[in-house]
């Protein structure tokens, strides 16, 4: 028995998961900065007709505002007063930067307000996040099927031209980009047969060329899978944020790992699955959650009454890449051993 629970948001953000599918964690938090001390001058600070300071190497008006004036929110006021600077995000060795008296601050009418500082957000970019496929209880209606292409190839990819059959009352528009998708077989509870919805499985990206009465021409984009196939459906394209802002997740949630997106036997680190918890429970993009298994055995081998289930042993953790409203699709961030399809079962944990 597997479950995952929720997991901390700095704990999280410690790991960087770097692979092919293009994952990268990226913290936000501001490293502590030394405060200016003697070891700064002679060589990096200067005083002439003002206050100023040599550009090192690695050095930001972001750097410069938070050590010399205890907030990195100045830099513009920083940038003001050194119009030399054609571009603030562009400094480099050697550049001498003018610094405005640190007492600017107390000068301030306190009728001006400060601006309000935003706040710090933890986030992670996956770039291949327009193909990341869901489950959902009814089908999406198509707006078109790909029946031939012009290279007359049954696997198509980057470039190649595609002929679509349009769907009457859903009319394709020209210079219009959509998704292409295959729906799988629809998926049952093992346990109960209840019925959990229909997979959409994200193939790849066409554009529309040219539209002549029900055929349109369009050309392929982009590749989410090895291939697009002839039958692919059309769905309208909806892009996707690749930043994908850390949020708590809810406490006692249950549910299962459903299976794979690719629907493998066996599947394990940065491989996208599904879960049978979606927003109707709390759900929702960017929550993390440790993935852990539970099993049960008897503590008398010769007697059947004496099962009992052991204490739970965390085995990986997920990330909610999209939540729809009963089912949720995750990354699978990290796992110390391989999952299998279907005998997975999930549970959040304080």
């Amino acid at each position: 028995m597997f479950s995952f629970k929720r997991h901390s948001l700095k704990k999280v953000c410690r790991t960087s998961w770097l692979s092919g599918i293009g994952l990268l964690c990226i913290l936000l938090t501001i490293p502590a900065l030394p405060a200016f001390s003697s070891s700064d001058s002679p060589e990096n600070i200067d005083q002439q007709t003002g206050f100023y300071y040599t550009v090192k190497k690695g050095d930001t008006l972001w750097d410069i505002s938070d050590r010399f004036f205890d907030s990195p929110w100045l830099w513009p006021h920083v940038w003001e007063q050194n119009q030399q600077l054609s571009n603030p995000h562009w400094i480099y060795p050697g550049n001498r930067i003018r610094l405005f008296r640190k007492e600017w601050m107390q000068e301030v009418p306190p009728t001006v307000a400060m601006p309000a500082m935003p706040p710090i957000k933890s986030f992670v970019l996956y770039h291949g996040i327009d193909g990341v496929g869901f489950i959902r209880r009814e089908a999406v209606p198509s707006c078109g099927t790909i029946f031939t292409s012009f290279e007359e190839k049954t696997l198509l990819s980057e470039g190649d031209t595609v002929y679509i059959h349009t769907v009457p009352g859903r009319p394709l528009a020209v210079g219009e980009k959509y998704t292409t998708y295959r729906t799988l077989p629809p998926l049952y509870d093992q346990s109960n047969k209840d019925f959990i919805g229909i997979q959409h499985l994200l193939s790849g990206l066409v554009e529309i060329t040219q539209i002549n009465d029900n055929i349109a021409v369009g050309k392929v984009l982009q590749n989410f899978r090895r291939s697009i196939l002839l039958q692919d459906s059309l769905m309208p394209y909806v892009p996707q944020s690749p930043e994908i802002v850390l949020v708590d997740g809810p406490s006692g949630i249950d549910g299962r790992i459903i299976r794979s997106e690719e629907d493998n036997q066996v599947f394990g680190d940065h491989f996208v699955a599904f879960i049978d918890r979606g927003q109707n429970n709390g759900i929702e993009r960017g929550q993390s959650f440790s993935i852990y298994q539970q099993k049960q055995a008897l503590t008398n081998p010769e007697d059947r009454n004496s099962l009992v289930t052991l204490p739970p042993i965390e085995i990986g953790t997920l990330l909610v890449l999209r939540a729809e409203p009963e089912t949720s699709t995750v990354l699978i961030t990290k796992s110390v051993k391989e999952f299998q399809a279907w005998s997975q079962y999930c549970s959040s944990l304080q």
